[in-house]
């Protein structure tokens, strides 16, 4: 009998994917937009499953959402922006990777109460008005199960590069409107997620001096971006035996318990 073919990753990545990489990936992907050569799936950041069932939010063209079905959960890709998710769709047949996407505000989850195991977001929460941000939440709890936890990446007020951004807006909120950033405090962060009804929240540091740029893409990233980037992994390893330089992350990750 002969051998099955090996399936290749696909020649060509999808037009959207390659347009929106700065959107979705930051700026440090500027140089390869237009040109990207491969989808940058990033390394799942929890624990793996066994089949539990996770909603992502804000999930784009699908890059956490794959990565979250390799890592064995059942997956939901949520986002308000339908061209993103037949992108999504598109990416997830080409990698051979099953999900289910659906479009919707993630203010408004079409989701049974208690019926999702795990909600993660990545670069979502950080560009809605701290109100309706805070509406999300709210929305999280009411999905999860008891005992359900998720996931969600803020950015820190307290971070060295966030502090500087800041200062040059005059440590402001944007217009409700906007889609710029939003920084947090630790202690506005523990607060909004006791308020939404989540019994235990536990902050680390997810990034210093970037945000939204993974290790395992040091190849689709300039010299200066690759160095960036391996520093970021340095303080953050040294962040994980020093708790206290989380304070000064300018990325934070949220895990929070129902």
């Amino acid at each position: 009998m002969p051998p099955l073919p090996q399936r290749t990753a696909p020649a060509v990545v999808d037009g959207f994917v390659d347009d929106w990489i700065v959107n979705t990936n930051g700026n440090l992907y500027w140089h390869v937009r237009g040109c990207l050569p491969r989808y940058p799936i990033p390394h799942w950041p929890s624990a793996s499953s066994d089949g539990e069932v996770l909603v992502d939010l804000g999930c784009s063209w699908g890059r956490w959402s794959i990565a979250a079905v390799r890592a064995g959960f059942s997956v939901w890709g949520v986002d308000v922006h339908l061209d993103a998710l037949r992108a999504a769709k598109r990416v997830a047949r080409e990698l051979d990777v099953s999900a289910d996407f659906v479009c919707s505000d993630i203010s408004r989850l079409p989701f049974k109460p208690g019926s999702v195991d795990f909600v993660f977001s990545y670069s979502v929460l950080q560009h809605l008005e701290k109100s309706k941000a805070k509406q999300v939440l709210n929305r999280i709890a009411f999905i999860l199960r008891p005992g359900g936890m998720c996931l969600l990446q803020l950015p820190n007020a307290f971070g060295l590069v966030g502090i500087c951004r800041q200062l040059r807006r005059g440590f402001r909120e944007p217009p409700p409107s906007s889609f710029a950033m939003r920084y947090w405090t630790p202690r506005a962060i523990t607060r909004a997620f006791r308020e939404a009804g989540f019994g235990r929240v536990a902050l680390s540091a997810e990034g210093f001096l970037v945000q939204n740029t993974q290790r395992e893409d040091l190849d689709l990233l300039s010299k200066l971006g690759a160095a960036a980037v391996l520093s970021s992994c340095a303080l953050r390893t040294a962040a994980n035996s020093i708790p206290s330089l989380a304070r000064i992350a300018d990325s934070l990750w949220i895990k929070a318990w129902k």
